[in-house]
């Protein structure tokens, strides 16, 4: 009997859409189509697990503002009773879809600065977990919002979750190959293995039967004109795949560790490139106004230029000292230091050691990074007469002033370390690893077993393997946040006659290499 039942209900799902094909359909229909089969199937799980999903994508091919209006109203009442995450997933669909159909592509930065919306279906996609079999759609679209406001390379991170997933998927594979063409478009090393790379994911992508299904029946045809135009330059730069295969020998466990998790602060994306690819080489393309005040220090360079440079630099420390750290807390056995500190039991299996705390101070010290990132940006973008010494903390970056910034400025890699930004504030994408900084920084975390017995959800406490997760997603964040820098000061100064691009000498030429 269940089975006739769950027959008739994709039959009755199918009808109604071949219906909504038909152009002469009015949504009064549809609404009445809907109203039928609501009452036909009252209580019926799967039938609640499809129709709303249906509906969206009825409302989005129609473009009926009224429809998708309608699917939301009745998502968001059934979540108030329902724990179902497939409701998250519709919902999250829904305000992405008529957000795009209202404010169609391509977004000026004051709608994408001003608007709520994108960030709220972000908000719905990623209660999506990898237990439901929609997670790679939910993840891709949420990717595909980031790369509106210039995340890039959050954005990257995110497809590969989703062919992590699902290896085949090939809205993420196509998606992600277009983000390393962005990629490759910002950095300053037009890299033609990363245009192989791409050229390859969307290749793959093509394979996947359900790819016009899910991305539209022209993608196909985009995918195709990407492969011919990064293959034609490829040959025309005479490269070939084999020299894919010249990867440098490194023996150093240290610098395996760092390739592996790409924590290099370069543009060589996480693979084995050549002997640079261990170098952390970014660095903010400074200009200065021939009218600025000339430092104590040095006389020769703009006070402005010397404050941001020192910085930054003082961000490479605290980044690569975290990282150096990291990789000793994770491959150091501290047992018996540890036997020699006496921490107090407090009869919850919590845990304390040189370790942990290792992990603890590295997790605090990249927080740390982010709001010298505000301090920077704070410094460079304001006028000269603005105090440097004032502190200023990466959640400035929602400041009334930056948000006018970023409008005067045009610049999308502003726009993307604001939204960031955004993302830690409460009950964003972030936000989780504010709560993991702040518990560290102001009163304690715990590290706890992973008892199933002994979990409470508490804030105060965390497993071994998720302050590790959380410290590697810290990396890339910070990572993220410096690149999004770097290209942000590459932007030129409308009045080039007056500005000039400050010269850089490497602090190693001076001093030797280390």
């Amino acid at each position: 009997m269940p089975t006739s039942i769950n027959k008739a209900i994709f039959l009755d799902l199918k009808e109604l859409t071949s219906l909504a094909e038909n152009h002469n359909t009015s949504d009064q229909e549809i609404f009445r189509k809907i109203n039928h089969l609501d009452n036909k199937y009252t209580g019926n799980k799967l039938y609640a697990a499809n129709i709303n999903g249906s509906i969206c994508n009825i409302g989005s091919t129609r473009r009926s503002i009224n429809l998708l209006n309608f699917t939301i109203t009745r998502l968001q009442k059934q979540l108030e009773s329902s724990t179902l995450e497939k409701l998250n997933y519709d919902l999250g669909n829904a305000i992405l879809c008529i957000t795009e159909i209202k404010n169609p592509y391509p977004h000026k930065i004051e709608y994408l600065i001003n608007s709520k919306k994108f960030n709220e279906s972000r908000y719905f996609l990623n209660k999506v977990t990898t237990h439901n079999t929609y997670y790679p759609t939910a993840i891709t679209n949420s990717a595909n919002i980031l790369e509106k406001y210039g995340r890039n390379l959050e954005a990257i991170y995110l497809y590969d979750k989703a062919i992590h997933y699902n290896e085949h998927f090939g809205m993420a594979l196509g998606n992600k190959a277009q983000s390393i063409e962005y990629y490759i478009n910002l950095s300053p090393q037009k890299s033609l293995r990363l245009m192989d790379i791409a050229c390859s994911l969307y290749k793959k992508s093509l394979t996947d039967k359900d790819l016009e299904e899910i991305g539209g029946p022209h993608v196909r045809d985009f995918f195709i004109s990407r492969i011919k135009f990064i293959s034609d330059y490829l040959e025309n730069c005479n490269f070939t795949p084999h020299q894919l295969n010249k990867k440098p020998t490194i023996k150093s466990k240290y610098l395996k560790f760092c390739l592996e998790r790409n924590l290099f602060l370069n543009w060589d994306f996480g693979h084995y490139y050549d002997k640079y690819s261990t170098h952390d080489s970014f660095f903010p393309a400074h200009t200065f106004h021939t009218s600025e005040t000339k430092s104590t220090h040095a006389d020769f360079m703009p006070k402005r230029s010397y404050f941001i440079f020192q910085i930054f630099n003082q961000i490479l420390e605290s980044y690569t000292t975290s990282r150096f750290q990291f990789f000793q807390a994770i491959n150091t056995k501290t047992e018996k230091l540890d036997d020699l500190v006496n921490y107090t039991y407090t009869f919850d299996h919590s845990k304390h050691s040189h370790n942990y705390g290792a992990i603890k101070n590295v997790m605090s010290c990249l927080y740390n990074c982010l709001d010298k990132i505000g301090h920077l940006l704070h410094y460079n973008f304001l006028p000269e007469d603005e105090d440097e010494s004032r502190d200023i903390y990466f959640h400035w970056l929602l400041d009334e002033s930056f948000k006018n910034i970023i409008i005067k400025q045009n610049n999308y890699q502003l726009l993307a370390l604001r939204s960031l930004a955004l993302d830690f504030q409460k009950g964003q994408q972030y936000s989780h690893l504010n709560k993991i900084r702040n518990r560290i920084t102001h009163s304690f975390l715990s590290i706890t077993p992973d008892y199933s017995t002994n979990h409470d959800n508490s804030d105060e406490k965390i497993t071994e393997i998720s302050l590790i997760k959380s410290t590697e997603e810290m990396f890339l964040i910070v990572k993220s946040a410096l690149m999004y820098t770097t290209t942000a000061f590459s932007q030129k100064p409308q009045d080039t006659n007056l500005y000039f691009p400050i010269t850089v000498t490497p602090e190693n030429k001076i001093f030797g290499e280390i």
